[in-house]
């Protein structure tokens, strides 16, 4: 992926041929540089997550006070104690439910304790404070309850964004965009602001919390200068009031950020109550918002192939700010089995499925057809579904209308019942699913039906230079329109025969890299790059010589080339190659007879001549 103001495009020359490779990234010292220092952060994020998701499983051993306390509700660091543990620290130590305590490190009430460790405190009970040293016991694991299994997904599915992010990093290279997007799905990776039980020391604990907060400042501004970048390196410019209003909307949300994490670790409540909480977060909301708003717009504004990439960034930015949206407006009263499904739907969706569009929209050059994966994965999915329920109510209908005495001793009518549901089960689904390739897939099947028609009857052909030009126009129809170009052999290069491609000339090199490769595999081969200039080269084969090439540049639409319609390509032109050659054979045997009937007529015109001439000693 080319940076913006780089250098002319790189191109290699080939004899006879231009052919346009894709731009070669400009170098830059400070682009190592500051992947170097993420990837080292995202070690840390990759540490926090990993310890977070063994946490549930109380490793390293984890300590606990005994007691549940609540959030704080006002400004003098004294929390309300909710419930007490029979038996366990606090009980022992006389604290009950209702009282208030002030913790001498304000954060030990959210950090993760060691067994054995001192927490001081300062207990209110009925107004009447006194000064407390509590020792935590080991607390038992989570992971066993449904919350605790969503919450260690959530974890995993966390690590696993991270880890694509880190990947987009290291393969950035100077790209600003690429760059962003890497840190973006980086940081959102960071799966709390929590410190893991790994840096959850006494000492350790602040520094890491302030990493945490500053991390989860960081998502929604660096989605948002993600979409911003892209947008200006792919479709136009952005103006300077758009630049402003960026980053007005990243300091505030980094103040915002700093502030509710302040305030939380000093065991503060939020200013402006419950109203300020939702608020700051929806401060964040804005960030996505942009940064949807920005892909629209791409989408809007770019050309085919490009908006086919927009697509897949709309898609799973989108997943990412609903997620966002549910965390920050929904209240946290839910009940457990709608919490835990909230976590775990949002952790698939957008750790993983998210996180991978947007890893492959912004580095695979080369966009797949959504119709042709997920259209025929549903389709034939929800028709086997169907046929299944179907049989399924049918057996049972049988079973409970049908009432059989001593079935036991009937095994047959169990037996008939199970044969004929096999035996027509596959029938009906194979007239179902052909029903149903021609109601949804009728274009593909149209297309394809023209060019094995038109490959059938080009044996009919006598004339090889118009079956090129036929062939040529049968593909470029085939292709929805996308340019074609047809080359035969001329000595030691390839001379274009049919169509016409612009970036390339009127013949092509034999040793040129691609030639080179069809030569060795004798099978089509797809360009994975967006920048290139054709999109498949289809070898025409006589045993192991490449009689010819037919070149294709992207569709018009910008979608790539489905594998059965790279295939279809590829048994065309061997089929077609195989009919030239046939022709070639018939004229080269034409020519013979013709030249041995002309050789035939000299002979006799010489014995006759022979025959009338004096002869002479």
């Amino acid at each position: 992926m080319g940076a913006r103001g780089q250098a002319v495009s790189a191109k290699k020359r080939y004899r006879g041929a231009k052919v346009r490779l894709k731009p070669a990234p400009a170098r830059r010292g400070w682009s190592a540089l500051i992947r170097i220092l993420c990837l080292i952060y995202a070690a840390f994020v990759l540490v926090e997550d990993v310890g977070d998701a063994l946490s549930y499983f109380n490793i390293p051993p984890l300590g606990s006070l005994g007691a549940e306390i609540d959030r704080p509700r006002g400004r003098d660091g004294f929390l309300d104690v909710v419930g007490v543990e029979p038996g366990g620290p606090f009980a022992r130590a006389g604290v009950v439910v209702g009282d208030r305590v002030r913790l001498d490190r304000r954060y030990d009430y959210i950090r993760h304790l060691r067994p054995s460790e001192a927490v001081g405190l300062t207990l209110d009970h009925r107004g009447r404070t006194r000064h407390l040293q509590v020792e935590a016991v080991p607390a038992s694991p989570d992971v066993a309850s449904a919350d605790g299994l969503s919450l260690f997904l959530s974890s995993l599915a966390c690590s696993i964004a991270a880890v694509i992010g880190a990947f987009i990093l290291w393969r950035s290279r100077a790209d600003a965009a690429t760059l962003m997007l890497g840190m973006a799905l980086l940081t959102y990776g960071l799966n709390t602001t929590q410190p893991s039980p790994w840096l959850s020391a006494p000492a350790v604990y602040p520094f890491a919390s302030q990493a945490g907060w500053t991390n989860h400042a960081a998502v929604g501004v660096l989605f948002y200068a993600f979409a911003v970048s892209f947008y200006a390196q792919r479709v136009g410019r952005i103006r300077g009031l758009e630049w402003a209003a960026f980053w007005i909307f990243a300091l505030v949300e980094m103040a915002s950020r700093q502030l509710f994490g302040a305030a939380l670790d000093a065991a503060q409540a939020y200013p402006g109550g419950e109203a300020g909480r939702v608020s700051h977060s929806g401060i964040a909301l804005i960030g996505f918002a942009a940064c949807v708003n920005y892909l629209r717009l791409g989408w809007r504004r770019s050309d085919p192939r490009l908006k086919q990439r927009y697509t897949l960034m709309l898609i799973a930015t989108s997943m990412i700010g609903l997620s966002q949206a549910m965390d920050a407006l929904i209240p946290p009263s839910l009940s457990a089995q709608i919490e835990t499904l909230r976590n775990t739907t949002d952790a698939f969706l957008t750790g993983v499925v998210a996180s991978s569009l947007l890893a492959y929209a912004i580095l695979r050059h080369r966009v797949f057809d959504l119709g042709f994966v997920f259209n025929r994965t549903l389709v034939y999915g929800a028709v086997s579904a169907v046929l299944l329920t179907a049989f399924g109510v049918i057996e049972w209908g049988v079973d409970h209308l049908l009432k059989i005495e001593d079935r036991e001793k009937n095994a047959l009518v169990d037996a008939a019942i199970a044969l004929g549901v096999f035996l027509t089960f596959h029938r009906v689904r194979d007239g179902v699913e052909h029903w149903v390739e021609h109601l949804f897939f009728h274009s593909w099947q149209k297309a394809e039906a023209a060019l094995r028609r038109f490959v059938r009857e080009a044996a009919l052909t006598s004339e090889g230079p118009q079956l090129v030009h036929d062939f040529a126009r049968a593909v470029h129809t085939f292709a929805e329109g996308a340019p074609i170009a047809i080359y035969l052999p001329d000595g030691r290069a390839y001379a274009r025969a049919a169509g016409a491609l612009d970036a390339f000339g009127s013949a092509l090199n034999a040793d040129d890299p691609a030639v080179a490769r069809l030569r060795t595999d004798l099978r089509p081969i797809e360009a994975h790059d967006q920048e290139t200039t054709w999109a498949l080269i289809a070898p025409m084969v006589n045993r192991t010589e490449v009689s010819g090439l037919v070149v294709l540049a992207p569709k018009p639409s910008g979608l790539g080339y489905r594998p059965d319609e790279v295939e279809l390509v590829g048994w065309a032109a061997v089929q077609i190659g195989l009919d030239l050659h046939a022709l070639k054979l018939e004229q080269l045997e034409t020519e013979r007879a013709d030249l041995n009937s002309a050789n035939a007529a000299l002979r006799s015109e010489i014995a006759a001549l022979r025959s009338i001439l004096p002869q002479r000693i």
